[in-house]
């Protein structure tokens, strides 16, 4: 309980990333192990925290490729230009959370263990922002402000409600994004474009979005995002080497 994290990365990886330990325990810790060497050494004033790093830096090679390159290359163009819809990816739910989950909505009830009652509203949550996104996305309305949406700084968890589409406001969101609703207790309106999703969602989905919000708190996703840094090189006719940044909570996989 005393080691430390800001995010765990992938498991069939090589990876690099800071973790935090009591500073009195590091005269124990060798320079290396069965499958990890450290890499540097700091001390700190506290703990990391989950969730305080802001990016996180990927190279992936992509192996096996059947496509013209060309296309292949436009689409890289264009999601540098537009960004990608921000899904959150599969690995979000493990092989059986959402069953388990919809089984505490079906109860009605929290499960009373932290970490499961945690992992169940974050899996909720998750499912029904992507709903959402790909309800927005089949509509063509990803990159399309509507009024009452809300408009995401980028960068930040701070947002407004679009009260009118103009140009100043398109300026704004070439540096930001539209909101998508992570089901929870919501105090102001949603907008338009979450109610109407809503409505339209099965019996299954909106005892999910009511459980939620009973249950857990409301916040705001970016429905795309923007990769920093995107380069990518063929190391032969069937090889792609990718190299990208996302900002945290973001996944390669959706990439």
């Amino acid at each position: 309980k005393d080691i430390a994290h800001s995010g765990l990365k992938d498991r069939p990886a090589v990876i690099r990333q800071w973790l935090s330990l009591p500073a009195k325990h590091g005269a124990q810790l060798p320079d290396s192990g069965d499958g990890w060497h450290i890499l540097e050494r700091q001390l700190n004033e506290r703990k990391l925290r989950v969730g305080a790093h802001r990016h996180n830096q990927f190279a992936i090679t992509l192996r096996d490729i059947d496509a013209d390159p060309t296309a292949i290359e436009s689409a890289l163009a264009e999601l540098a230009r537009d960004g990608f819809p921000n899904h959150f990816g599969e690995q979000r739910f493990g092989h059986s959370n959402r069953d388990k989950a919809q089984r505490w909505v079906e109860r009605g009830q929290l499960p009373k263990k932290h970490d499961e009652r945690a992992q169940t509203l974050s899996t909720l949550r998750a499912a029904a922002y992507n709903a959402q996104l790909d309800a927005r996305r089949v509509a063509d309305a990803l990159h399309t402000p509507q009024p009452g949406d809300r408009a995401m700084l980028a960068g930040s968890n701070s947002h407004f409600t679009i009260e009118a589409v103009d140009d100043a406001l398109l300026a704004r969101l070439e540096s930001g994004d539209i909101g998508g609703w992570l089901p929870g207790k919501e105090k102001s309106a949603l907008p338009p474009a979450v109610s109407a999703w809503l409505e339209t969602a099965d019996a299954a989905q909106q005892a999910a979005v009511q459980y939620l919000q009973k249950y857990a708190d409301g916040g705001w996703r970016a429905l795309t995002v923007r990769p920093r840094d995107l380069q990518y090189d063929w190391q032969d006719a069937h090889t792609l080497h990718l190299a990208f940044t996302l900002p945290r909570g973001s996944y390669a996989t959706a990439l």
